[in-house]
């Protein structure tokens, strides 16, 4: 990616971006500039390779540096839909061997329940901290 496309300085803003409150925002500024580009123009093959990179580039910059707050579905792995409070939970599963945290969304914990074997899951409260 050594051409400078207009679009590489939101992509650079998210990569530098320090502030994990602001990064979602400039990730989404970013693939929404390479969206408007080629939507409203015709590119070149050198830079069609350049956005597909970007893009990668970006969805795994918002699934390890964005994990933290919104973590990945341990069943489906959407890194489209990260794990929220909105669309699912965190829990403590017990199972023979130990004590784990996953993260599910709500339309995935029938299918991840239905295919684990467990003793129990227990929704994780963020209000205390759990030893493990």
């Amino acid at each position: 990616m050594s051409a400078n496309y207009e679009w590489m300085k939101l992509y650079e803003a998210a990569v530098l971006e320090t502030n994990p409150n602001k990064l979602p925002g400039r990730i989404e500024d970013a693939k929404y500039a390479i969206g408007q580009r080629v939507v409203k123009s015709a590119i070149d093959e050198d830079e069609r390779r350049a956005v597909v990179k970007t893009l990668n580039a970006l969805a795994v910059l918002k699934r390890e540096r964005c994990a933290s707050r919104n973590p990945l579905c341990y069943q489906c792995k959407d890194t489209h839909d990260l794990v929220t409070p909105m669309n699912g939970k965190t829990f403590l599963v017990k199972t023979g061997t130990g004590v784990v945290s996953i993260s599910l969304h709500t339309r995935c914990e029938v299918n991840w329940a239905d295919a684990n074997s467990f003793q129990s899951l227990v929704p994780l409260r963020k209000s205390r901290s759990v030893r493990v």
